[in-house]
C-alpha cells in the first residue's frame, strides 16, 4: 500500500542544520496497522508529514498504491504515474494524494467555533459536495464514531476522547484509504486511550483502513500494532513483526521500551537504588528469562529447579498477549553450585526459553 524509500528530511537555519531523517526505508501493506515509534525528535512525526507530503523530503520517494509516486530530488518534486510516466509534480497531484489519506493528530485541531456537524462538514465543502451529500456523510460518520448525539456541540463541550472522535470523522470524510496518527492518544486520559484505540482497530476491520501509527508509547503500539519500526536520531534503528520486537529487542532503545512497558524499569530502579527487597545471596545469579509461544505454559521452571537442583527465586513476572500469543517476561534469582546453575539456564534456553544474565545490575 506505502512504500517509503530512502526518505531524508533536512531542515535548516542560520545557525543550524538538523537532519531529522536519515534515508528512511518502509513498506506497509494493504489495511495493515504499521506502527512507528520513538523519543521525542527520533524523526517520527517529520516522516509521518512526508507521507502525505505537508513536508517536502529533502530526497527519496513515497509510492502509494493506484496512485502514483512522487519523488524528491533536491527538494524539487515530481510525479511517476502508476504506468511510468514522470512530470513535474503539482498541486493537483498533491491535492489528489492528500484526498486518500486521512490524518488525526494530538491535538485534534478542530475549529473551536464551529459546531461537530460543522468540522465534520469542512472538507466536504470544499470537495464540492451537495448539502445533501454533506449531511448524509456527516450523520453516517458520526454513526461510526459514536457521536451522533453530539452533532450540535461545540468542541469546548467536549471531552478529549470525543475532540478526537470528531478529528477521526473529519479525517475520514473523504474515504480515504490510508489514516496517519501522529500521536493521536498522547493528550488523553487512559480510558480515552482505549476507547480511540478500539475505534482505530474496528476501522481498521470494518473499512480496511491502513492505519500509520506515530507515538512514544510502546502501549499503544502492543495495542494496535501489527508491524512496528523504531527509530532514533532520525533513522530505522530496528523493524519488524510487533511480537518478534517484544520478544527479542536488538537495539539498546527497543530493549528501552520493552521493559518500560513489562515493568522491568521498576526492577532496574531498584537494582539502582540496592533495595534490599532484591537483594542477592552471594551464590546467586540475577536472570532474565522471556517464554514465547512455543514454552508458555510449560512448567519449565519447577522441572529445571528439581533436575539440577538449583532454585529458582522469582523476583518479578508478566505475561500478556500480543497479537492473541502470550508472551512472558521473568526476573529471577538462580541459586545452586556454578555448574548446576549453568546447566539449569542451558537447559531452559533449550527449551526455548531466552536467557539473559545481568551482569553489573544492568537489565538493559
Amino acid at each position: 500500500m506505502i512504500e517509503i524509500r530512502n526518505i531524508n528530511k533536512t531542515f535548516k537555519t542560520k545557525d543550524l542544520t538538523v537532519q531529522a531523517c536519515k534515508d528512511v526505508s518502509l513498506s506497509i501493506g494493504d489495511s495493515e496497522i504499521y506502527g512507528v515509534i520513538g523519543y521525542s525528535g527520533a524523526g517520527k512525526s517529520t516522516l509521518v508529514r512526508c507521507i502525505n507530503f505537508l513536508e517536502i523530503p529533502s530526497s527519496g520517494e513515497v509510492e502509494i498504491k493506484g496512485f502514483g509516486t512522487i519523488t524528491s530530488r533536491n527538494g524539487k518534486l515530481y510525479y511517476r504515474s502508476p504506468e511510468g510516466k514522470e512530470v513535474i509534480c503539482t498541486e493537483k497531484h498533491l491535492k489528489k494524494l492528500r484526498q486518500g489519506i486521512g490524518m488525526i493528530f494530538q491535538h485534534f485541531n478542530l475549529l473551536d467555533r464551529s459546531t461537530v456537524y460543522e468540522n465534520i462538514a469542512y472538507p466536504l465543502k470544499h470537495k464540492g459536495k451537495s448539502k445533501k451529500e454533506i449531511d448524509e456523510r456527516v450523520r453516517e460518520l458520526l454513526a461510526l464514531v459514536d457521536l451522533s448525539d453530539k452533532i450540535a456541540s461545540y468542541p469546548s463541550e467536549l471531552s478529549g476522547g470525543q475532540k478526537q472522535r470528531v478529528a477521526i470523522a473529519r479525517a475520514l470524510a473523504n474515504n480515504p484509504k490510508i489514516l496517519l496518527s501522529d500521536e493521536a492518544t498522547s493528550a488523553l486520559d487512559p480510558d480515552a486511550t482505549e476507547s480511540i484505540l478500539n475505534l482505530l482497530k474496528k476501522l481498521n476491520k470494518e473499512l480496511g483502513l491502513t492505519i500509520v501509527l506515530i507515538t512514544h508509547e510502546m502501549a499503544v503500539i502492543k495495542s494496535l500494532a501489527q508491524r512496528i519500526a523504531v527509530m532514533e536520531n532520525g533513522q530505522v534503528v530496528e523493524q519488524g513483526n510487533v511480537y518478534d520486537i517484544f520478544s527479542n529487542p536488538q537495539q539498546k532503545i527497543t530493549r528501552n521500551f520493552v521493559n518500560a512497558s513489562s515493568g522491568l524499569a521498576d526492577i532496574q530502579e531498584l537494582l539502582d537504588q540496592k533495595d534490599s527487597v532484591i537483594k542477592p545471596k552471594a551464590d546467586s545469579q540475577l536472570v532474565k528469562l522471556v517464554f514465547n509461544k512455543e514454552c508458555v505454559g510449560d512448567a519449565i521452571i519447577s522441572e529445571t529447579s528439581i533436575k539440577f537442583n538449583v532454585k529458582l527465586n522469582i523476583i518479578t513476572a508478566n505475561i500478556e498477549l500480543l497479537q492473541g500469543n502470550p508472551l512472558g517476561t521473568m526476573m529471577v534469582y538462580v541459586e545452586g553450585e556454578k555448574d548446576s546453575v549453568q546447566g539449569a539456564l542451558t537447559h531452559l534456553e533449550k527449551c526455548h526459553v531466552k536467557v539473559k544474565v545481568i551482569e553489573n545490575e544492568r537489565i538493559d
